[in-house]
């Protein structure tokens, strides 16, 4: 039963991790590359959030991402992002982080529970098979 549980719960975790990774491919697929610069950084103990202006058709917009703790860029430094083709207010800064990470992150760590739970249950089915059950 153990083993059951944890592979449904990674199964669930890992099926979120590719709806974010989806979502970034077809990000990608639908945007633009354009260069932004830093308008501000706000900092706490933990993560460091840009603000990002960019210009698509000579209309300035304006970007801030959730959050992000490994953002090292100053104010008045450029970045590449892309932005939405058919809204260019949506926007995601160019990095591994900001593209990837939010559909990596569960995706690996749904597949080690999907194993632990596959190792669970093939424990138990030999240890029942030695035993006679």
């Amino acid at each position: 039963m153990k083993g059951m549980v944890t592979l449904t719960i990674g199964t669930l975790i890992v099926l979120v991790g590719l709806y974010f990774l989806i979502d970034g491919i077809s990000f990608v697929f639908v945007s633009e590359k354009t260069e932004g610069v830093v308008v501000s950084v706000y900092h706490t103990a933990r993560v460091s959030v840009p603000t990002i202006e960019y210009r698509v058709n000579d209309k300035i917009y304006s970007y801030t991402p959730t959050a992000n703790s490994s953002f090292s860029e100053q104010e008045g430094q450029k970045v590449t992002i892309y932005y939405d083709t058919n809204d260019p207010s949506k926007a995601r800064i160019r990095s591994f982080s900001h593209l990837w990470s939010v559909g990596l992150i569960p995706s690996v760590f749904g597949g080690l529970l999907i194993l632990s739970g596959v190792y669970q249950i093939r424990t138990k089915r030999v240890l029942d098979i030695s035993k006679g059950i």
